[in-house]
């Protein structure tokens, strides 16, 4: 029998991609591994998550600013992860996180 956790998508602040593995952090400081690579994540997920690199997918709930000339966004508790130059091509046509971009 496996064990299935039951993860809350609004908790959710970031996804960190390893290889065949992702670590979920949440709001509250916690992180979990789990044996599943990030495209496979962020197919299951309910909700505005933001692919901004290959290794990060984002909560746009938890989402302040995306900083074009840096190629990073800050999250709301502080955390600054890279953004890779293709994607912040496409956040910067994406109409719907034009809101949180700054040059």
């Amino acid at each position: 029998m496996k064990l299935k956790q039951i993860i809350e998508s609004g908790k959710v602040v970031y996804l960190e991609g390893a290889v065949n593995y992702s670590f979920i952090h949440f709001n509250d400081g916690t992180k979990v591994c789990i044996p599943l690579c990030i495209k496979a994540m962020q197919e299951r997920l309910p909700g505005k998550y933001i692919r901004i690199h290959k290794s990060y997918l984002v909560n746009e709930l938890y989402l302040d600013v995306i900083e074009t000339v840096a190629y990073e966004v800050t999250m709301h508790q502080g955390m600054i992860l890279p953004v890779s130059r293709r994607q912040m091509k496409r956040l910067k046509r994406d109409k719907n996180v034009t809101k949180f971009i700054r040059s």
